[in-house]
């Protein structure tokens, strides 16, 4: 819940109060991915108050649910994994806020005001994590945090190191409404720590006064239930790559071994298919680009389980950075075939396979292969709700539906609103080392704004550029001035320096 004495206000702040007179130095950071958490970071250690908006139940956004799920060894943005959220609980100036949204943005950079909707937890920091609470919850519904691979109840822990670190109760499914009608009552009475109480607020609304804002709202994927030409769905071996991923973490299923879900066996034969989601069914213009990196991590984990018969279709090959080619013959090299072409539907086969039909290019040709397990690997889509998100912050999206950026002096971090600023996935697809620096280059450009040498307005670029007039000496297409005493054209520092020069000279012409 909000901590007011941490922005040194009244707890009753009013919604819509008047601005207060001053510059605030809060910066409000939406999104609690790894692009926000970097960038609220660093404007931390800058010494700027952070409130950090995260509408999930924990920080970490995409990567945190799989980060201690995947292989260093077989990653190469192993070493950019994130900035530790246990760091990021020890700064005294970030306010971490949950469950939470931005509904509006009124003023200017330097003093915007900030509408905030936090929703309830329902589980006090009084949690110790004991679990007897989920033991008793008779709910049980697919756990989004570990792909639907595993089921969690109405109270859960999102995963192991979230933050916050306690339990949260999911009132779209738990059988409680608050505070009125209570039927179900299993988890309040078996927790001995008091930690769980219904009788809050369901919702709250408050203002903040910030200097700028951080958009840091990630991506969301392609949902392959809405193609159903690739059998997702209908099929237990058909699964998608972020799936994959946790069915080879060390705390997967099979202790990191991949096995067909179907019958628990070994895959054979292994089809990975690149690209889904047609760009222009879902009005994509480009392709993540990162999606071949992870694929060739996937790739090698296949190969060092003894599992070499594996297939890669594709449409384009788009890789991301120009070490990704090094980076796929190191790891992948001849063990997986490269087959460029279109899937056209998969089916069950009579032996217990995937049929899969697809239009190869080079040579023209229809091919159906059967295969054990068929990885989808689905495409960047902007995230869910960000339409609304920019309406509210008064922002523009570009064409793919991303934040359009600004282009300013030394970044390319800025969006259509002056004090608003983009990083990571919020404004198009990138793969974790840009999303840092992206998080890194949002809180710097902060920074630079707020230090004590722009709190002047500044000047117009035709303006801060031009070339300045000395004392005596003529603007361009003016008349040159004469001036009788050289004293004049030369400021009072100016002389002091050129007299001091010219002294050293005459004592060191005189030693010698």
């Amino acid at each position: 819940m909000i901590d007011p004495t941490f922005f040194g206000e009244p707890a009753s702040a009013p919604v819509g109060a008047p601005l207060t007179t001053g510059m605030s130095d809060v910066v409000l950071v939406i999104g609690g991915g790894i692009a926000g958490i970097q960038a609220a970071l660093h404007l931390a250690v800058g010494g700027r108050r952070v409130v950090l908006v995260e509408r999930g139940a924990t920080l970490g956004g995409c990567l945190a649910a799989a980060r201690s799920q995947e292989s260093a060894n077989a990653n190469p943005d192993a070493e950019g994994q994130g900035p530790a959220l246990e760091e990021l609980r020890r700064q005294a100036n970030i306010e971490i806020l949950t469950l939470a949204e931005v509904t509006d943005l009124q003023g200017e950079p330097g003093r915007f005001l900030a509408t905030i909707k936090q929703r309830a937890r329902f589980v006090t920091d009084q949690c110790i994590r004991c679990g007897e609470c989920r033991r008793v919850c008779p709910v049980v519904v697919p756990n989004e945090y570990l792909a639907g691979l595993a089921y969690r109840k109405a109270i859960y822990w999102p995963m192991r190191d979230s933050v916050p670190n306690t339990y949260v109760v999911d009132l779209n499914v738990c059988l409680n409404d608050p505070p009125n009608y209570l039927p179900c009552q299993r988890c309040v009475s078996v927790c001995e720590s008091k930690a769980i109480n219904f009788d809050v607020p369901v919702e709250q609304t408050f203002t903040r006064e910030v200097r700028s804002v951080i958009v840091a709202t990630g991506y969301d994927l392609v949902d392959p239930l809405a193609l159903p030409e690739y059998g997702y769905g209908t099929h237990p071996d058909v699964m998608t790559a972020l799936e994959l991923e946790h069915i080879l973490s060390p705390t997967g299923p099979a202790g990191g071994f991949v096995e067909r879900p179907s019958n628990e066996e070994t895959p054979q034969r292994v089809l990975f298919i690149l690209g889904i989601g047609s760009r222009k069914r879902f009005g994509m213009l480009h392709s993540s680009g990162f999606s071949w990196n992870y694929t060739a991590r996937h790739v090698a984990q296949l190969v060092a389980q003894d599992i070499t018969d594996i297939s890669v279709l594709y449409q384009d090959q788009r890789a991301y950075s120009k070490s990704f080619f090094d980076f796929w013959n190191q790891t992948v090299g001849d063990t997986a075939r490269l087959i460029r072409g279109h899937l056209e539907k998969v089916t069950a086969a009579e032996d217990g396979s995937l049929a899969a039909r697809y239009e190869c290019y080079d040579p023209e040709r229809i091919l159906t292969e059967n295969y054990d397990m068929i990885v989808l690997v689905p495409e960047v889509l902007p995230a869910k709700g960000l339409p609304e998100l920019a309406a509210t912050l008064g922002i523009e999206l570009a064409e793919d539906g991303f934040v359009r950026l600004e282009e300013t002096i030394g970044s390319l971090v800025g969006t259509t609103r002056a004090g608003v600023y983009a990083a990571g996935c919020a404004s198009g697809p990138k793969d974790i080392p840009d999303t840092l620096a992206e998080g890194r280059a949002a809180a710097i450009s902060v920074l630079d704004k707020a230090s004590r040498r722009r709190t002047s307005p500044m000047k117009p670029f035709a303006e801060a550029f031009k070339p300045p007039v000395r004392p005596g000496l003529a603007a361009v297409g003016e008349t040159p001035v004469s001036v009788s005493d050289p004293a004049a054209a030369m400021p009072a520092d100016l002389q002091a320096i050129f007299a001091a020069l010219v002294e050293n000279l005459i004592k060191g012409g005189a030693k010698t």
